[in-house]
């Protein structure tokens, strides 16, 4: 994902995206709505989990992982992790390049539209 796009996450959910530097999304600019939405659930969540349990949940990664969005997230409830499921089931039908309706294709199985698969 371009920088300027991890940068945007970063600042809607910064107690998950704390730390230095961005945050490590190795998926394509199609997932970047994507992830913007599972993450403006999550931030908030993530807010309760720190004043109820003392938890701070942080994003480890994001990454395509067998045509799927792969989200790793520690200090999670079940929650939390529902969210999560639901947006990486999401991804199995959105284009990974461009973010229109997609599916699985190619030789290294990414989730694609056809136009992008084509390269058009």
């Amino acid at each position: 994902m371009k920088k300027h796009l991890a940068a945007q996450i970063k600042l809607r959910a910064p107690m998950i995206c704390r730390g230095h530097g961005l945050p490590f999304l190795n998926c394509g600019d199609g997932w970047y709505q994507l992830i913007v939405d599972m993450m403006d659930e999550l931030e908030p969540m993530a807010h309760d989990m720190k004043q109820l349990y003392g938890k701070e949940p942080k994003l480890f990664h994001i990454e395509t992982h067998h045509a799927t969005m792969q989200v790793v997230i520690d200090d999670i409830g079940q929650d939390m992790d529902e969210v999560i499921e639901r947006y990486e089931e999401m991804s199995e039908s959105v284009c990974e390049s461009c973010g229109q309706s997609g599916r699985p294709q190619g030789k290294w199985i990414e989730v694609l539209c056809d136009d992008c698969f084509n390269g058009s």
